[in-house]
């Protein structure tokens, strides 16, 4: 229960902590920690009455707040440490999706806090993120929730089983799935996951999941020093999360995983030539400015299980700026010469610079809430063979590119509450050499494939 009328109120009915059902699985129960001071003789009760499959997991800690919007997050955990150690309770949940950052500071002020060692993991979140589960290098267990916040007993155990079809490579070792009192009750939750035991499902309270989760890695990191795999996208070095961390943690997280690159880059080439001839290019660089905020838009709304009403209601903006675009030369040719530019939607100039044509464009905007055209750059130039080069082929290698980005999403008004993003710079690895040529040893017997 996130407020205190759920373990005053709804919990000790028969379909919750007083159905015949309970002990018969583990199973997690959240509640405030401010029951133990506010209704001492209530938590007495489930003190008292707990059974060796329950465990009471601290929802929010002291009180229901992302301590990532505190100016002081650092008495916020104190606090909340100390209570748990009083009540002794030793697993958080926390809702602040700044948690799903595998090197998000916040994590820093928390294990420094005071009275730290009561916390033995943490749960985060009410919705699915990029990762499912991280241990920090300081050791910290985290789970995040697979799953969203209003389903039903049925639809959870359709998620397990989702997860034992898998094949083991691919899914997590530990899974946190989770279950509100508003959709579903502890007596549905019994009824449906029993029968998957004997499929073998091992069941656990969330202290023993959190005990036995392995090292593993996340892959929301505001810091990214992995270089993207061809024909896709990552942030290049530090990323800065502003406004609402409500959106701004899972933009940060969604943008984390490589990505398909937002632009296309083709060439053409011209007549056959002779050997030592002169060799003609076309280079097009195409981006869909429209289509880069709606495809993030599709990826969010499915990685966080967004319901229809709240998706209607989600919008994204990229503001991209510095575009560069570096399309690797064969080393085979000489006297590399511009002959034409053209450009639509943004300015844009191209030049030859160590071995690379290299198209650059001003800043573009892409708004989900409006069309705009596309950013089109044609660049036309000359170079001649270098017959000093044995080849018999020569070939154009992957275009590199790179931009600085400010990515914004919001919910609703754009100056209302739930506005956030992140900001930082773009790096992307084109999939394929973009031409390849020919080169027979006969004059007059050059192609173009």
């Amino acid at each position: 229960g996130d407020n205190l009328q759920v373990p005053i109120l709804q919990y000790p009915g028969a379909r919750f902590w007083n159905t015949d059902e309970r002990g018969t699985l583990p199973l997690g129960w959240s509640m405030g920690l401010s029951l133990t001071v506010l209704a001492p003789g209530i938590w007495e009760f489930y003190r008292s009455t707990i059974s060796p499959n329950d465990e009471i997991v601290s929802l929010m800690g002291i009180a229901y707040v992302h301590a990532s919007s505190l100016p002081q997050p650092e008495k916020y955990y104190q606090d909340t440490f100390s209570a748990m150690r009083d009540a002794g309770v030793h697993t958080l949940w926390s809702l602040d999706s700044a948690l799903t950052i595998t090197d998000e500071p916040l994590w820093q002020v928390l294990e420094n806090a005071p009275g730290r060692e009561a916390l033995h993991g943490v749960l985060v979140g009410y919705m699915p993120s990029v990762d499912r589960a991280f241990r920090r290098d300081t050791g910290t267990p985290v789970l995040i929730s697979q799953n969203g916040y209003s389903e039903d007993a049925s639809r959870i155990k359709e998620r397990i089983e989702r997860i034992m079809a898998l094949d083991p490579s691919e899914r997590s070792p530990v899974n946190f799935l989770m279950a509100t009192n508003w959709s579903t009750s502890a007596k549905d939750l019994y009824a449906a996951l029993r029968p998957l035991v004997d499929q073998g499902v091992r069941f656990l309270t969330p202290a023993q999941a959190l005990a036995c989760l392995p090292d593993i890695k996340g892959i929301a990191r505001s810091t990214i020093d992995t270089e993207a795999p061809p024909g896709t996208c990552l942030p290049s070095g530090r990323l800065e999360r502003f406004g609402s961390p409500v959106l701004s943690a899972p933009a940060l997280a969604q943008i984390s995983k490589p990505f398909a690159i937002p632009m296309s880059v083709g060439v053409t080439g011209t007549n056959p030539i002779s050997l030592e001839g002169a060799m003609a290019y076309t280079a097009v660089l195409r981006i869909d400015v429209s289509g880069i905020p709606r495809n993030f838009l599709k990826n969010v709304a499915e990685t966080y299980e967004l319901s229809q009403e709240f998706a209607e209601h989600l919008w994204i903006r990229l503001v991209a700026s510095g575009v560069r675009v570096d399309l690797p030369l064969p080393e085979a040719i000489r006297g590399v010469e511009v002959l034409g530019l053209e450009f639509s939607g943004a300015q844009a100039a191209a030049e030859f610079s160590d071995g690379s044509l290299v198209i650059t464009a001003d800043a573009f905007v892409s708004d989900s809430r409006t069309e705009s055209p596309p950013v089109e750059v044609s660049v036309s130039f000359t170079a001649t063979h270098d017959a000093r080069h044995p080849s018999d082929k020569l070939r154009m290698g992957p275009e590199s590119v790179t931009f600085d980005f400010v990515l914004t999403v919001g919910i609703g008004d754009e100056d209302g509450p739930l506005v956030g993003g992140v900001k930082g710079s773009m790096a992307c690895c084109g999939a394929k050499d973009p031409a390849e040529i020919a080169v027979r040893q006969e004059p007059g017997q050059v192609g173009i494939e």
